[in-house]
């Protein structure tokens, strides 16, 4: 584990983005207004599973809101659009990129 750190660090120090996670939003602060269109996914291991919505780009956002809000959007069964505000990583859960769902509706295909 300490190789790879190390590894990541010089890398880093380098210019290299290898060990980096690709994001736009990395520089929003927290508390800022995202929008991102993309498809739920179930991510995780039972029973820990998170709804999450995954970009074109392959990103993913973990989405924190009411059950009753998550079940509405899977009965969407589309694309959607999600606005929110940017979370930092919850206590105890998946390390990644979290929304706060403010609102969301069916996005139409590209």
């Amino acid at each position: 584990m300490a190789r790879v750190i190390t590894l990541c660090l010089l890398l880093h120090l380098q210019g290299g983005s290898a060990c980096s996670q690709k994001s736009d939003d990395s520089e929003l602060p927290v508390d800022a207004s995202l929008t991102v269109e993309g498809y739920l996914r179930l991510m995780g291991n039972e029973p820990f599973v998170r709804t999450a919505i995954i970009t074109d780009d392959d990103e993913r956002y973990y989405l924190q809101a009411d059950q009753e809000v998550i079940d509405t959007m899977w009965n969407a069964r589309s694309r959607l659009k999600i606005t929110g505000r940017r979370l930092e990583d919850p206590e105890h859960e998946l390390p990644g990129r979290y929304i706060e769902v403010r609102s969301w509706e069916p996005a139409t295909n590209p």
